[in-house]
């Protein structure tokens, strides 16, 4: 009876006898008393019982959100190792021309004027290369294709380059330098040209640099993101935008440092102009150069913070529309006690009313993020949010089971088997999983749970379907071609280590065929480039179709394919299959009512026959005995 008494004051001061039923005592002096009316219990429970759920969501949205900025960053990396390959591929397959150009009969035995007439050929046909010239040890220019054939050599300074040939006998890339007939800034090749086996020469070969500024910007990057290719004396060499007010500009001091310090990596530069960017820096393959792309910090941040900003501030407005209605109906349930108290008549209904209300329908009814309460995995409780996900219309989904998001009956139960156990252990269970709407097309969602009683469990759902798909597309960037939706190189190189591989243990024969359209750039400068990306198109597809279902073809990059023949009973195999895709190669396409006419240089390199082990090797081989082929087909057409 004590903490009966201490409130009995302030009842007989409001003039109410003492003397009443004890329960109706108990209830004026717990709900009516003015230093804790009803009102303040009300809330109190009302945000015991909201704000952890605003704040569980709250946490979710921000595990999203520190993911969403690792999955940029991880993008941002892998799109920069994508496009070092395809750098390093370009500046392969220039060194490898030069060295071709090198071993050539003509060459081995000194014929100055027809290695100079094969590199002219060479660049006619290849619009990324400028020009082509040899060098001897005392700085005589043996020949030059940037000046007439037949036009006096003059002597020259002995270039670094063409030093480090002659001093360590192998192939040298150069960074940004003077060349050509205007001083023009190249990229330089050079390799030795022996002759009779003796070292006689530097052999030449200057590449565009615009050709690799169209490697970056074929590799479609988002609109902030910045690509740049920078030399090893640190100047930028390309960028996929605004190059020409940066082409050979020294690269910033913060990303100098960074490359100096760390090398390849992942941090933090920052621009000409102050901004902060978070930067990925790759060696590009086979060359002294860096890859360098860069995504603003801010622009990452405020992509990454607009989900929590729209939950704090749709969770602060519906805090407050929920406390605003609880005083009102505070206020009216508090009269309803007192008339109770005081002995008049009251109906109840506003208590009932109350008692019925689901509090959480106007708290947690939001377009954030989907949210359900489950009872033995049934629904007893969801958002609207839930409803928009999913493609349902207002009480659809009420008192089903989720079994209806789910793909099948199997993935319902295998989710059930590997959440309820995590839940009944006292954790929350989180998982990635694809699931379906009501109209049937797939999503995926980010899903979590959390036990909140015996068979009573509360899920939150978002949909991340959109960054899925970028992380597809990602991938596909990484290992498919854009045009033709072929393998790219970096894929054939892993298929082919795998073949390598099954091939020493079961003893079999792989044979890998090198690719070249002959007159394609004849259809480029003739119809344009639209036209002829079709005819690429319409290549793969027919390549395809002459190559069994085990086979791989793949595309290295411009009008160059490349084959990887499995599985092999007998070299005639190879024969018919070789024979099949020159066939269909060679028939006419049409393309933009055009018709047009390829044909195809083959070479082709087998393990273990040609004692190769290695796929870079084994490309390489093929390569090479390709571009002897085509040699011997513009020698029959000319």
């Amino acid at each position: 009876m004590t903490s009966k008494t201490k409130y009995l004051p302030s009842l007989s001061n409001r003039g109410i006898e003492t003397n009443r039923d004890p329960f109706n005592t108990e209830i004026d002096a717990m709900w009516i008393d003015k230093e804790r009316p009803f009102m303040f219990w009300q809330l109190t429970a009302q945000l015991a019982a909201t704000l952890p759920l605003l704040a569980f969501a709250a946490l979710l949205m921000y595990e999203v959100m520190q993911k969403d900025e690792k999955q940029a960053i991880a993008n941002l990396e892998q799109r920069a190792v994508v496009a070092a390959a395809a750098v390093g591929r370009e500046a392969e397959r220039v060194k490898t021309r030069l060295q071709l150009l090198a071993e050539q009969d003509v060459a081995l035995v000194g014929d100055v004027t027809q290695v100079r007439r094969l590199a002219a050929r060479l660049i006619e046909t290849d619009p990324a290369i400028a020009g082509a010239s040899a060098v001897d040890r005392q700085g005589q220019l043996i020949f030059t294709t940037y000046r007439p054939e037949g036009t006096p050599p003059p002597r020259i300074s002995l270039s670094s380059g063409a030093a480090l040939v002659f001093e360590r006998e192998e192939a040298y890339i150069s960074g940004l330098t003077p060349g050509g007939l205007n001083d023009a800034l190249l990229i330089g090749f050079a390799t030795p040209w022996r002759v009779n086996g003796v070292l006689r020469y530097s052999l030449h070969m200057s590449l565009k640099p615009s050709a690799l500024g169209g490697i970056l910007r074929d590799q479609r990057w988002p609109v902030t993101w910045t690509a740049a290719l920078i030399d090893q004396n640190m100047r930028i060499v390309a960028r996929s935008r605004d190059e020409a007010a940066n082409f050979s500009q020294p690269a910033t001091p913060t990303l100098q440092e960074f490359i100096k310090a760390r090398g390849a990596g992942i941090g933090r530069s920052r621009t000409r102009d102050g901004v902060d960017v978070i930067t990925a820096v790759v060696q590009v393959p086979g060359t002294p150069w860096w890859l360098a792309a860069g995504l603003p910090y801010e622009a990452l941040k405020a992509e990454s913070d607009k989900p929590v900003q729209q939950l704090v501030i749709g969770g602060v407005m519906l805090v407050l529309v929920g406390v605003g209605l609880s005083v009102l109906l505070s206020r009216r349930l508090n009269e309803d006690l007192l008339s109770l108290t005081q002995g008049r008549s009251t109906s109840g209904s506003r208590i009932q009313e109350l008692r019925a209300l689901d509090v959480q329908r106007l708290v947690l009814n939001n377009g954030l993020i989907g949210m359900v309460r489950l009872k033995n995995r049934h629904s007893v409780w969801h958002n609207r949010a839930l409803e928009t996900i999913f493609g349902y219309g207002p009480g659809e989904l009420a008192g089903h089971s989720p079994r209806l998001m789910h793909l099948d009956d199997s993935s319902f139960e295998a989710f059930g088997q590997q959440a309820y156990p995590v839940l009944r252990s006292g954790k929350p269970y989180r998982t990635q999983t694809q699931m379906v709407r009501k109209d049937g097309s797939r999503l995926w969602a980010d899903v979590s749970g959390i036990e909140l009683s015996p068979g009573e469990t509360l899920w939150i759902i978002v949909d991340i379907s959109a960054a899925k798909e970028e992380q597809a597309r990602t991938e596909a960037l990484a290992f498919y071609d854009g045009l033709t939706g072929l393998p790219n190189r970096t894929l054939l190189i892993d298929r082919l280590h795998l073949a390598l591989a099954s091939a020493r243990r079961s003893q079999q024969s792989i044979v890998l065929g090198f690719i070249d359209l002959n007159g394609f750039k004849a259809v480029n400068d003739t119809l344009g480039h639209a036209a002829g990306d079709q005819l690429l198109k319409t290549v793969a597809e027919r390549i395809q179709r002459c190559i069994r279902s085990h086979d791989t073809v793949a595309r290295l990059g411009g009008d160059e394919f490349v084959i990887l023949l499995t599985q092999l009973s007998d070299a005639s195999e190879v024969e018919e299959i070789l024979d099949r895709v020159c066939d269909a190669i060679a028939e006419p396409a049409t393309v933009d009512g055009q018709t047009c006419t390829v044909s195809a240089s083959i070479g082709t390199a087998a393990f273990p026959d040609d004692e190769v082990q290695e796929p870079d090797a084994l490309l390489a081989l093929a390569d090479a005995r390709m571009y002897r082929e085509k040699q011997k087909h513009s020698r029959q057409q000319s």
